[in-house]
């Protein structure tokens, strides 16, 4: 079992607040694709992972206290929603 850290950076997005790091995960976001998330699955990506932090995310947005002001929150949200959906089917 590969670590958060780890399946993280399979995915790809920007680490940290920064405007650079935000539009790091907006372009994987927008780029992404099937045949790229199957690239990740081969790399070691594994979907309870995947589902459970698009969980947390999901439910920080909710709460709608002051994480909302995590800058990755909405980017990184999305972003794992469309991994989920072009996730093949089993």
């Amino acid at each position: 079992m590969i670590s958060s850290s780890q399946q993280a950076d399979i995915i790809g997005w920007g680490k940290g607040q920064a405007e650079e790091a935000v539009k790091q995960t907006e372009s994987v976001l927008e780029s992404l694709t099937r045949e790229k998330v199957k690239c990740m699955i081969k790399q070691g990506l594994e979907k309870s992972w995947v589902e459970k932090n698009f969980q947390i995310y999901q439910d920080t947005f909710a709460k709608n206290g002051p994480k909302l002001n995590n800058k990755q929150l909405i980017p990184r949200m999305k972003l794992l929603e469309k991994v989920l959906s072009l996730w093949p089917v089993e």
